[in-house]
């Protein structure tokens, strides 16, 4: 029998084209970015309906699937503001404004300081996290999916008036010309002050949680393990910070060919790859103090603090985390639950994790089996032949092995060390400003981002040619 919910966001979604996002989510995390379509700002950036959006979770694991056209139209409205007066594009001021105000949270919220407050006010802080990370992603959303189709449509309504190369356009304007996340965290493990872990924990998160400050000092050795010590670390950084002033010198030299509204269209390329990758920091520092504090709060009502991950807004808005039976409620969502988020709020229904998955994919993603190739767009170029391993959640990074391809939902952050591992990059999702597209450049990996199905039709073992010249993922043998 079909959930309610997923009937509902089928019929709501009816005819249109639906995308997901799938790994190592959770309602903490995941579900505070769905908060975006409630947002009280969100019309000063979008303008139209956003959702509604499905959120499925169960132990660990998440899918979020919402329309990708309206998803597109945030990157195309944003993009159409720039070019038509940059006055007006405020993006950049309002991102800057919210990192500075996390930036103070995060220096005063260390675990120690949060057992010293009073719980009314963990509780605003509870509250003002989750409200920072949902004014984030609403600020920041342009920077998302941004993609080779929507930056050729506006090249080629003001070509005429410009002698410039597309695709030369395309890519010096993907060179990554700014100190990356990647670069950032390498710099925060090799100078890592052991008596204050905490000034750093936040390069442990995910979009699940960040791990309790006890549990650092063991990821500490792990993540260097994985990335090969602290003199390669040093050794990729110094290649690295080589690559970014090249890549600086090379859009300088580029950019004095343009003029006009052709050089807008590669200012804005250039910002919506840097505000995408930039706002991890703001990001992770923010689901630190959400984790920390709602696990502080767990702490003091008596609940397992490692049950934070199903919590939502909603549980510390309304008080329910307080009630008798919320110790109850977060069993229930721990064995599988879906999130709607509508235009009246949300509704949570249980589920079987797997059931309703298989359901949701069934409905929504038509993947014929005779097909011999997909195809994507291209990240970075190259061509190499190999053994696929598909990897959707942490779990699975253990039986990646060097020179295997990578085929995934999405990277982040915590991929890196496959990426290091691999000989290419297949994913599900992601425009050229995601984090696939940036690693694979930095790694110099051929990447293929934005092929929809590649997880749901290739299987590990299968020997596939990757041509990210073109765009296509080949099935050599199954």
């Amino acid at each position: 029998m079909a959930h309610e919910t997923v009937k509902k966001f089928i019929k709501d979604h009816k005819g249109e084209e639906i995308t997901k996002q799938e790994g190592n989510f959770s309602s903490l995390v995941w579900g505070t970015s769905c908060l975006l379509i409630y947002s009280p700002i969100i019309k000063k950036y979008f303008k139209g309906n956003f959702g509604p959006i499905l959120l499925l979770l169960g132990r660990k694991k998440g899918i979020g699937f919402f329309n990708f056209e309206r998803y597109k139209e945030s990157t195309k409205q944003a993009l159409g503001k720039y070019l038509k007066n940059k006055k007006n594009f405020t993006e950049i001021d309002d991102f800057k404004k919210n990192e500075e105000e996390v930036n103070k949270i995060y220096k005063s919220s260390s675990p120690q300081s949060l057992k010293q407050i009073k719980t009314k006010d963990l509780r605003r802080l509870i509250l003002n996290s989750f409200e920072l990370t949902r004014e984030l992603q609403v600020i920041t959303l342009f920077s998302e999916v941004l993609d080779e189709q929507i930056i050729k449509e506006y090249f080629n309504e003001i070509k005429s008036k410009f002698k410039t190369d597309f695709k030369k356009l395309l890519q010096i304007s993907q060179l990554i010309d700014f100190q990356s996340f990647i670069t950032t965290r390498n710099e925060c493990l090799i100078n890592l002050n052991k008596e204050n872990i905490y000034k750093n924990q936040w390069i442990f998160s995910s979009y699940l949680y960040t791990p309790a400050l006890k549990n650092c000092e063991k990821l500490i050795k792990n993540t260097l393990k994985e990335l090969g010590g602290i003199k390669n670390l040093e050794r990729d950084n110094k290649k690295l910070q080589k690559e970014i002033s090249d890549n600086k010198l090379k859009g300088k030299e580029f950019k004095r060919t343009l003029s006009g509204k052709m050089k807008d269209l590669f200012g804005f390329v250039k910002i919506a790859i840097y505000i995408r990758d930039f706002r991890k920091e703001t990001t992770y520092k923010l689901i630190t103090i959400l984790s920390n504090s709602t696990r502080e709060m767990f702490s003091r009502l008596g609940y397992p603090q490692e049950d934070v991950i199903y919590t939502i807004y909603r549980d510390f808005v309304t008080g329910y985390y307080k009630r008798k039976d919320f110790r109850e409620e977060l069993t229930k969502r721990k064995k599988g639950f879906i999130v709607y988020f509508g235009e009246k709020g949300e509704k949570i229904e249980y589920v079987n994790f797997n059931k309703a998955k298989e359901e949701l994919y069934k409905a929504i993603f038509k993947v014929r089996e005779d097909i011999k190739e997909i195809k994507g767009t291209v990240a970075n170029k190259g061509i190499v032949r190999g053994i696929v391993k598909v990897v959707l959640s942490a779990r699975d990074f253990a039986k990646f092995n060097n020179g295997e391809v990578l085929v995934t939902s999405m990277t982040r952050p915590e991929f890196v060390p496959l990426v290091k591992k691999s000989i290419a990059v297949v994913t599900d999702e992601g425009g050229i400003t995601c984090h696939a597209a940036i690693v694979s450049r930095e790694l110099n990996r051929p990447c293929i981002i934005g092929t929809k199905i590649a997880t749901k039709f290739f299987r590990d073992g299968n020997l596939v040619e990757v041509d990210a010249n073109k765009g296509i993922l080949r099935l050599i043998k199954y």
